[in-house]
């Protein structure tokens, strides 16, 4: 893997690492207190991220017109739930532990780079490392 792409997916595996505590974090939180933050308000609709109950969820809520005798209400909402939302979180952070444990554990492979040791198994030629004898 080239150093570019693989500090890429060192990046992309911490802030899933980051998301995935969080969403257990709020997962945790949801069961005792109902969080609701307005994301967009205007005189005729209001666009809600609430967490509540083991889920996350999406709600827009579309007014009527602004008369005093018309209570007009729709609401839709998308609801994912927190377990789901850590699973895919924690996605990534598992691909890259499996792709990290395969390189340092397999044998004729560069645990520093992935380099393919075969024809030079005393060091390597790509980064310098000397492999470990298992």
């Amino acid at each position: 893997m080239k150093p570019s792409r693989r500090w890429a997916f060192n990046a992309a595996a911490m802030l899933s690492a980051a998301l995935f505590v969080a969403a257990v974090a709020l997962w945790v939180r949801s069961n005792s207190v109902v969080d609701r933050f307005t994301l967009r308000q205007s005189a005729s609709e209001r666009v809600e991220l609430i967490s509540t109950m083991g889920g996350l969820s999406i709600a827009t809520s579309q007014l009527g017109p602004p008369h005093p005798n018309a209570l007009m209400l729709t609401e839709s909402k998308l609801i994912v739930p927190y377990p789901l939302l850590a699973l895919a979180c924690a996605s990534i952070c598992g691909l890259w532990l499996a792709t990290h444990w395969r390189r340092t554990r397999t044998p004729g492979i560069c645990a520093a780079c992935g380099y393919d040791l075969r024809a030079t198994p005393h060091r390597c030629p790509e980064c310098g490392a000397i492999p470990t004898k298992s």
